[in-house]
């Protein structure tokens, strides 16, 4: 693949082209330039240059060549077989728990199919247990298979982390497993138009019918559930966040498990309960700002998004010179910067289950 179609997929591209278009839509539907956009746009810029600080260090380091990949250069992973045949026990056992929810939930409901599932998710907190974490190894599955080339099993398996999801009506997840493949699929075998074009209808097909489903879609022009959720986030930071800051409720930067082990060390779980945002019932999307703005103000968002733009510059130069492990559980990492313009994503536990199910499937060192 030629050095152009290679910077197209890196990670500086995809956060600077989502965060755009984001802040382009904010500003032409919803609301005029202000210290919230500022603040947004250095974010992205400090990631921007350390990671191109980063990039430019090991092109010295290691040499330029190797940045530039064909997909006849990356490496066949082949684990073991019986490793193989456990991944998939675990993934159809997932897809099994997925179908019982939908339909004894969604489908046997009161309501919507998929306001039925919604509602048991956040409000009942009643999902198969651990049927989120089966579905993870699912999703790595139809990774490593997408990496091979076997892209009948790939779409077997995405298939049924997909229902996974489905069955707790999360769009986001969607999103996560859909990019994730799309991802791997793109940078070993080549940027195409098509396959972009087929991936994103797949999934605005799939969040429009939930959206529909659990009476979310909105209304109409910028009412509309995909303008809103796109180009909102600036003005519901600018509304409710902007200038509350100071909050260690860290659990908001680092997610539930290292950030909960800091609010218990720092003794400020309690801050938790005083996270700025909008009232129940508003719309409560603030941007990547929201996490690292609340706990550590502006230059707090300065400082983790050049750490980050260093990080994702290491992993995507490992992928391209290493390959195997890192290619498979890099793709889960594309999916925080293309929300860039939603949430502050980059805390996920799932990124480490993905790390932890994919280094057996494919070891660092073979």
């Amino acid at each position: 693949m030629s050095f152009f179609k290679l910077s197209i997929l890196s990670p500086v591209s995809i956060v600077i082209f989502f965060g755009g278009l984001g802040l382009a839509l904010n500003i032409w539907l919803y609301s005029d330039w202000s210290l919230s956009h500022t603040i947004y746009v250095i974010g992205i810029a400090f990631f921007a240059i350390f990671y191109l600080i980063t990039k430019f260090s090991l092109s010295i380091t290691v040499g330029a060549s190797k940045w530039r990949m064909r997909p006849s250069k990356f490496r066949v992973v082949r684990p073991s077989p019986l490793l193989i045949k456990f991944y998939w026990f675990l993934a159809i056992l997932g897809g099994v728990g997925a179908l019982y929810q939908i339909f004894s939930v969604g489908v046997l409901g009161q309501g919507g199919l998929f306001f039925n599932l919604r509602y048991a998710h956040t409000v009942e907190k009643n999902p198969v247990p651990f049927i989120g974490h089966l579905g993870l190894f699912a999703l790595v599955l139809s990774v490593y298979y997408v990496y091979n080339g076997a892209f009948k099993l790939s779409i077997l398996a995405l298939f049924l982390s997909l229902l996974v999801t489905l069955s707790a009506a999360e769009r986001t997840g969607l999103l996560l497993k859909l990019s994730a493949v799309l991802y791997v699929y793109l940078l070993v075998y080549g940027v195409k138009l098509k396959t972009v074009f087929l991936g994103a209808s797949v999934f605005l097909a799939l969040v429009s019918v939930i959206a529909f489903s659990a009476g979310k879609s909105g209304g109409i022009g910028a009412e509309f559930f995909l303008f809103k959720y796109l180009g909102y986030g600036l003005t519901s930071f600018d509304s409710n966040v902007l200038g509350i800051y100071g909050v260690p409720c860290y659990r908001l930067v680092f997610g539930n498990v290292f950030g909960e082990i800091l609010n218990i060390l720092a003794d400020s779980s309690n801050y938790c309960e005083n996270v700025p945002g909008a009232d129940l019932g508003f719309f409560n999307v603030y941007t990547y700002l929201h996490g690292p703005y609340v706990v550590f103000g502006s230059s707090g968002v300065f400082v983790l998004m050049a750490v980050l733009g260093c990080i994702y510059s290491f992993l995507y130069h490992f992928s391209l010179s290493r390959q195997g492990v890192f290619i498979i559980f890099s793709s889960v990492f594309v999916y925080p910067l293309i929300l860039i313009f939603y949430d502050w994503q980059f805390d996920l536990s799932a990124y480490v289950y993905v790390a932890l199910i994919s280094i057996p499937l494919a070891p660092v060192s073979y």
